[in-house]
């Protein structure tokens, strides 16, 4: 339970600290009203943001957790680094009774790590694939029974070559960074009990089997033998596919969320105000959120996903009041005002007075809406390996086994067994210590 105002006023000692991100046109103006809506309710509170970039995200925050100064407030999603520094702080405890009736399970358990909830959460997301609605039409392919009944991978394969046209391929992924498409394919292929980095919540390796390599076989079918993919795939970024799809030379996007509805918007706006364009060509047409396709013999599964307000402490730096100051102001930038952070980017709020509140923006009974609500609820369960495998061993599960042998099979430089084997073998030597 949240302290009496009283006690958390006499809390802070030098204002308390909020970092965020650049998330769209017009945000750091509503933090900076949130903040001062915050300072005119609990007078004597002072606060400092500090809007990082998206580039320096993570060398900003392993510096800052590394010498035991993080913000008193950050945004994001949870990241078991931050937790195994022992500075972040957890919440359970600071629910209200109104908050538990008002957060919807599903967000809370997006900022749930070992049993512990380790931060208020903002919104509900997932990845999907996305669609040009036009293409889809011409090609008398129907995106609202995709929709409705799933994406079998025989079926995607049929729609995708009725979707070819001169110009435009069917198809388009990325590669770059992260292997994430491949895990998605993977979750859709019956993989349900290893997360993205291929770890069981045992800390096992648990992508060492047949439907693992049956998805990543797929992912390269689709340019090196049905011809629905441009054959420069290997070496896509998410930036590459995502430019190609809003240039109109792409039916089918992957990866893309409910975000991309926003972003459509906004270049429709832009074209038709004669405005500058959010990059060169963008052009406006009708989305359909897509969910990835399917093993005819799996159920389709989404991935979700979500984050919100955390708070961390200060290492050696004993000041509980400081602490229930942040949980104060981390609990009024989730409240349900705050939901609209959520409907500006077309995502869910985490609270369901936000979505009474901003329903309306939100338009939650077109298809597209719909459909987000429905995937969202087909979301396999979230996976987390133990503590010391998640903060440290994971990443270097995905540095050296995952990742490499990702590129290389799908650049032909191995074989699909090749890299499997491979791949196995540096994620046994990690996990082992060897």
């Amino acid at each position: 339970m949240l302290l009496p105002c009283g006690c958390a006023q006499r809390a802070a000692s030098g204002p308390l600290r909020v970092w965020s991100f650049n998330h769209f046109e017009g945000y750091e103006g509503m933090l900076k009203a949130q903040l001062a809506e915050f300072e005119r309710r609990r007078p004597g509170f002072t606060t400092a943001y500090e809007i990082i970039s998206w580039a320096e995200e993570d060398d900003k925050l392993t510096v800052a957790m590394a010498s035991g100064r993080p913000p008193d407030v950050l945004w994001g999603a949870l990241d078991p680094r931050w937790l195994a520094t022992g500075l972040q702080v957890p919440i359970d405890d600071q629910l209200t009774a109104f908050d538990r009736r008002d957060f919807y399970d599903t967000a809370l358990e997006a900022m749930r790590f070992s049993g512990r909830l380790w931060g208020f959460p903002l919104y509900q997301t997932l990845y999907c694939m996305a669609g040009n609605a036009h293409m889809f039409e011409d090609a008398s392919v129907s995106w609202r029974a995709i929709q409705s009944e799933g994406w079998p991978w025989d079926r995607f394969l049929s729609d995708c070559r009725a979707l070819k046209a001169p110009g435009v391929y069917p198809f388009v992924f990325f590669v770059r960074p992260t292997p994430e498409m491949w895990s998605w394919f993977a979750l859709n292929n019956g993989v349900v009990d290893a997360n993205s980095s291929g770890l069981r919540a045992d800390g096992s390796f648990g992508w060492n089997r047949t439907g693992v390599a049956e998805a990543l076989q797929f992912l390269i079918d689709t340019f090196r033998r049905h011809g629905i993919s441009p054959p420069q795939e290997p070496g896509f970024s998410d930036e590459n596919q995502t430019d190609l799809f809003f240039t109109g030379r792409a039916a089918v996007s992957a990866r893309q969320g409910p975000y991309v509805l926003t972003e459509q918007k906004r270049i429709a706006r832009a074209q038709a105000g004669g405005a500058r364009l959010p990059h060169p060509g963008y052009r406006a047409f009708p989305l359909a959120l897509l969910p990835f396709p399917h093993h005819p013999a799996t159920a389709q599964r989404a991935h979700a996903g979500g984050g919100g307000y955390m708070v961390f402490r200060q290492k050696n730096v004993a000041n509980p009041r400081r602490v229930e100051a942040a949980v104060r102001l981390a609990h009024f930038l989730s409240n349900t005002d705050g939901m609209q952070f959520a409907a500006h980017l077309s995502l869910l709020p985490s609270r369901r007075s936000g979505v009474r509140r901003f329903g309306g923006q939100l338009d939650l009974e077109s298809p597209n809406m719909r459909f987000f609500q429905r995937y969202l609820q087909q979301s396999a369960p979230r996976i987390h390996p133990p503590l010391d495998v998640a903060s440290s061993r994971e990443a270097r599960v995905l540095e050296v086994a995952v990742t490499p042998n990702w590129e290389a099979a799908l650049a032909a430089d191995k074989t699909v067994p090749q890299a499997m084997s491979d791949m196995t073998a540096g994620a046994a030597s990690v996990l082992n210590g060897t």
